[in-house]
């Protein structure tokens, strides 16, 4: 496996910058093992790992192995709050106040005020998990939706499908709300 990526022994070190090993992002440019990675099918299909495919994603799960799986961030994220916001997409010119309403990297919308139970409430992830060595800082968290964070937990984010990553408001669900034409549906 990690020859198939020229992968060496000194790239599975976690670089103290960076929060995480390069061979993490090495295989993260390049991992196909899940189908539908820009989008869903137009029917439903159901999907089940073929044997292949499941050998991979548990030579990769073995490459990067949970040390501590009760780990806890070395410092406090929300010290790199206002970086990680600004790092956020915005929704252009829809209206909308981009200090406040941004999307996340799997296309979730959150809002920078949201109350814990929102749909469109956010949570700090970390890129590399803690449980596998990752660090706390800027380079390896992010700001996710929350429903995004509880479905990763300390999983590798390419082993996770997109389907369980993307459960929060769509931009084009967000959009929708906001051009009903009844007033009652939007505030409810």
């Amino acid at each position: 496996m990690m020859g198939d990526y020229g992968i060496t022994e000194e790239d599975l070190v976690i670089e103290e910058a960076q929060g995480y090993p390069r061979a993490y992002t090495k295989i993260c440019r390049d991992f196909d093992a899940f189908p539908y990675k820009n989008g869903p099918p137009f029917t439903f299909m159901p999907y089940i790992l073929q044997q292949n495919e499941s050998l991979r994603c548990r030579e990769v799960d073995q490459m990067f192995p949970v040390i501590d799986p009760k780990a806890r961030p070395t410092t406090k994220p929300k010290i790199f709050l206002s970086l990680l916001w600004k790092q956020l997409n915005h929704l252009g010119n829809a209206g909308f106040d981009p200090a406040v309403i941004r999307i996340d990297p799997y296309g979730n919308v959150v809002y920078f005020h949201a109350d814990s139970a929102s749909p469109l409430a956010w949570s700090f992830d970390h890129w590399f998990p803690c449980s596998r060595g990752g660090l706390t800082v800027p380079s390896n968290l992010r700001i996710v939706q929350w429903q995004a964070r509880k479905n990763k937990k300390d999983k590798l984010e390419f082993l996770v499908p997109w389907w369980d990553l993307q459960v929060g408001i769509s931009v084009n669900q967000f959009l929708s709300i906001f051009a009903a034409s009844s007033s009652d549906f939007r505030y409810r």
